[in-house]
């Protein structure tokens, strides 16, 4: 399924839950929490979205935790390809470009908020490869779109930043250290 269906799949999943976040945020979550080496049960990933998406007061079908947990499934395999298949999920090109940049805005917000979850050790050397990656990534958080700006260049801006958060996402992944793998604690 490509990034754009599932962006739109989740995002109507959440929307109809009464969700405070977007579907893009949720996934941005995930990938800074995986990037930052945390590994989730399958009832732990469950409580994190219930929490992250304010959703405690819904009581989930087992298609919709289905849903939630392929969701981590998929998200973990992209990031783990060795042909580098991983895209963030946000919306396709028939959004506007407003809402495009909203969504990868939020996006980087969530994966940083995921980072700062990760338990990443707080004294861990970073390189200044991710230490970079990072910064950008906040940087993006903050993006909009001016309405003064050329749309053909909105558009050229856009493929551009969505590039280079893919690059730099693959790279905090690759280089931060993972903590030691318990078979047990991944999600089933």
């Amino acid at each position: 399924m490509r990034p754009e269906a599932n962006f739109y799949l989740f995002n109507e999943l959440f929307l109809n839950l009464g969700a405070v976040n977007s579907a893009a945020e949720l996934q941005g979550m995930l990938c800074g929490r995986l990037s930052g080496g945390a590994q989730l049960s399958a009832e732990s990933w469950l409580e994190k979205v219930t929490d992250f998406m304010d959703i405690g007061h819904v009581q989930l079908s087992e298609e919709q935790r289905s849903q939630i947990r392929q969701l981590y499934h998929d998200t973990l395999r992209l990031l783990e390809d060795v042909n580098f298949a991983f895209v963030p999920m946000l919306p396709g090109d028939e959004a506007s470009i407003d809402r495009r940049t909203a969504e990868l805005a939020a996006w980087c917000q969530g994966f940083l908020h995921g980072i700062g979850l990760s338990g990443l050790d707080g004294d861990a050397q970073l390189s200044p490869e991710v230490a970079d990656a990072l910064r950008d990534l906040a940087q993006i958080s903050q993006a909009s779109v001016d309405g003064d700006d050329d749309l053909a260049e909105n558009e050229v801006y856009w493929q551009e930043l969505v590039e280079y958060v893919k690059v730099a996402v693959l790279t905090v992944y690759t280089e931060v250290p993972r903590k030691a793998k318990d078979n047990e604690s991944a999600v089933h």
